[in-house]
């Protein structure tokens, strides 16, 4: 994988909520069309990760704590139940 250097990039969503991400990202990740990825809310925005090629679950490979997913995940449905209350 090359060095990416660390920079802020600034995109934009489209109308259709696609998010671009930069050529020289994408191939210094050797990211294609459709890879997949994985966003993971934090309290300072969204994580988005590549995961390890090969992973089958969700969080494998990842080093994460999984009862702050679970925390994370059902603060999330209780905002999603709000909104479409």
């Amino acid at each position: 994988m090359q060095k990416i250097v660390e920079k802020l990039f600034r995109v934009k969503l489209s109308s259709k909520g696609r998010l671009v991400i930069p050529k020289h990202i994408r191939e210094a990740l050797d990211l294609n069309a459709e890879d997949e990825l994985i966003l993971v809310p934090t309290e300072d925005g969204i994580l988005i990760k590549v995961p390890t090629k090969g992973d089958r679950g969700l969080l494998k490979g990842l080093e994460v704590d999984t009862d702050e997913c679970e925390t994370i995940l059902m603060e999330a449905g209780r905002s999603l139940a709000k909104i479409t209350q």
